[in-house]
């Protein structure tokens, strides 16, 4: 995570770790899941919506359903 980043920051590699995420966004575990939310919040310039409508409808995390629909619902506000 912070290798990507680093890498996205510098410029070395803007769309590291984007297809990681995507995949995270599967796991059956939801640390990873809540792993994959942090890397789509950090990543504005990134279409993730497919990805944060599966987050925002996580049967097991609320929390973690509820921060995802209000990155959605940001995102709808920042388009033109």
């Amino acid at each position: 995570m912070v290798r990507d980043k680093v890498a996205r920051v510098t410029g070395e590699d803007p769309q590291a770790g984007v297809e990681r995420v995507r995949a995270w966004v599967k796991s059956p575990n939801e640390y990873v899941r809540g792993k994959a939310l942090s890397v789509i919040e950090d990543m504005k310039e990134e279409d993730f919506t497919v990805e944060l409508q599966v987050l925002a409808a996580d049967p097991v995390d609320q929390v973690l359903a509820d921060s995802a629909k209000r990155e959605l619902e940001q995102r709808e506000k920042k388009k033109p």
